[in-house]
């Protein structure tokens, strides 16, 4: 039998929340990934790094927040496709995803895009490809799972 284990590259989404708001960040239009479309903000963990570490260092960088009350709301596994852009087609992405609570800094956006923040009672509501066609289309499944009081998730 053929061995079916492929590598994955751990990545972070991180979805801060401000109120009753959640702050998205557009890619920017020279992005390869999701150029001028709506997403959460993280990115690569880098060697030695702990989760939550790349979490709050990916949250900071691309936002210039600092937050509290980091919390795991969902594991991800994306199997290798040609649509992760990890560059390699025995390599998929393992997502470990984040809220936060917005407490201080100056929202700055970055190389990555810009920032705004969104009423998060959008999410929850089954028109939501009119209110934001952008949006990253496996957040508007992901989304309302993530903003829920529920358990963390894991698929």
């Amino acid at each position: 039998m053929p061995d079916r284990r492929y590598t994955v590259v751990p990545r972070t989404l991180c979805f801060i929340l401000q109120g009753d708001d959640v702050l998205l960040l557009r890619g920017a239009p020279n992005k390869r990934l999701w150029a001028n479309r709506l997403n959460g903000v993280g990115g690569h963990v880098e060697a030695g790094e702990s989760i939550q570490a790349a979490a709050l260092r990916e949250i900071h960088e691309e936002t210039g927040l600092t937050v509290s009350h980091l919390r795991l709301r969902g594991i991800l596994n994306q199997p290798p496709s040609p649509t992760l852009g990890t560059g390699d087609a025995n390599t998929g992405v393992l997502l470990c995803i984040f809220t936060a609570e917005a407490q201080g800094g100056t929202l700055t956006p970055s190389v990555e895009g810009t920032l705004a923040w969104y009423p998060r009672r959008i999410f929850m509501d089954d028109s939501l490809s009119e209110h934001l066609p952008e949006l990253m289309d496996d957040l508007r499944l992901l989304l309302p799972r993530v903003l829920a009081a529920d358990d963390p998730f894991c698929s």
